[in-house]
């Protein structure tokens, strides 16, 4: 299950924060943001058990923590409905008025 956690950190505690998620099993990217949140985590794990543990007993028990939004994402089934990159520069790399 593919997740992004979005991180609400006090200031000044930030390094703090990345600092400690590097410890956290099933946290596999970390980018610092700049707007409603500081900082978002890309989570893979494998049930929303799994998911508890790590956003309810570990992400928000670290120091400096304010608050955390989850996001669990789905893929969305679009490649079946488009064109393949392939067919599409074939069709798309001639012009019909271009010379034979």
């Amino acid at each position: 299950m593919l997740v992004y956690v979005l991180v609400k950190v006090q200031p000044g505690k930030e390094s703090g924060v990345a600092r400690e998620t590097v410890k956290i099993e099933g946290i596999t990217e970390a980018m610092w943001t700049y707007g409603f949140c500081d900082i978002l985590f890309k989570v893979n794990v494998r049930s929303v058990e799994e998911l508890n543990k790590v956003v309810l007993r570990k992400i928000r028990m670290i120091p400096g923590v304010r608050s955390t939004e989850t996001i669990i994402v789905s893929p969305i089934p679009i490649y079946g409905s488009r064109p393949s990159a392939k067919f599409s520069r074939k069709t798309h790399t001639k012009s019909k008025f271009s010379r034979r």
